[in-house]
């Protein structure tokens, strides 16, 4: 009742005529990887992350057009040890591949693993920017 605006992910368009009637703006948005991520494309890559759905960051990359060879799916937040890192660098060796995680994840390595494994860096698009814009004018300070 007190939201004035939700964001749906995905191209999800179930709730549009649900909350329109209550005066809630529908706001569209995927996630799209960062232009600086588009080095990935082609590679071969063994994809791991801890997040809600680790199943998106597989999704993503191939629809870059890596060739996830393995993905490993973890708890939301797993804190990640250097061991459990070797292991995965050492499998996507074996694999030819790229070890690659999500932004959120790579913090969460420990500092001497980061440099061995390749982050997908996401942002939002938004379906139609006017009506964020819209959306976050009408907001009280």
């Amino acid at each position: 009742r007190r939201a004035q605006a939700v964001v749906v992910m995905d191209g999800n368009s179930e709730w549009d005529d649900y909350l329109a009637p209550h005066g809630v703006a529908v706001l569209h948005a995927v996630l799209e990887p960062e232009p600086d991520c588009a080095a990935l494309a082609g590679k071969r890559v063994l994809a791991f992350a801890g997040i809600a759905r680790p199943e998106k960051l597989t999704a993503i990359l191939e629809a870059m057009g890596c060739q996830v060879v393995a993905s490993h799916g973890f708890a939301d937040h797993h804190p990640y040890d250097a061991d459990e890192i070797m292991t995965l660098v050492e499998q996507a060796s074996r694999l030819d591949a790229v070890p690659v995680t999500t932004a959120k994840d790579h913090v969460r390595l420990p500092e001497e693993a980061r440099p061995m494994v390749d982050v997908l860096r996401v942002r939002l698009s938004w379906a139609n920017p006017a009506l964020l814009d819209n959306v976050l004018g009408t907001l009280d300070p």
